[in-house]
């Protein structure tokens, strides 16, 4: 029997299953974080007012924005902390996947 593609994903048992909850808003919703991913519509306007909102309930953790439209310095030019911003994909535990893109921005050269 051949072994399996990506054996790393199946030879260890699966996390114990999390609970799904909502919040009414976002304050609400990242209250105690220590990383949020924000995933909402590619609207730069809509990505800037949930930026400032986020930032505002929580102005030390780290946000990955999930785009492929924007580069970074387009999602942090109004924020009040732009260096607690990334540009990255949505990952999903369990699955191969770029966990962060390395994108030259004006002030800040590619790898720095």
């Amino acid at each position: 029997m051949p072994a399996p593609p990506l054996p790393a994903l199946s030879d260890v048992p699966m996390p114990a299953e999390g609970a799904l909850s909502f919040a009414g808003t976002i304050t609400e919703a990242v209250e105690g974080a220590d990383y949020i991913q924000e995933s909402v519509s590619e609207r730069l306007d809509l990505k800037h007012r949930v930026f400032a909102q986020i930032q505002q309930s929580a102005p030390d953790v780290l946000i990955g924005s999930s785009t492929s439209g924007f580069k970074p310095s387009d999602l942090q030019q109004e924020l009040p902390h732009p260096e607690r911003h990334l540009r990255g994909p949505s990952v999903q535990p369990g699955l191969p996947a770029a966990a962060g893109r390395d994108c030259a921005q004006p002030d800040r050269p590619a790898g720095k």
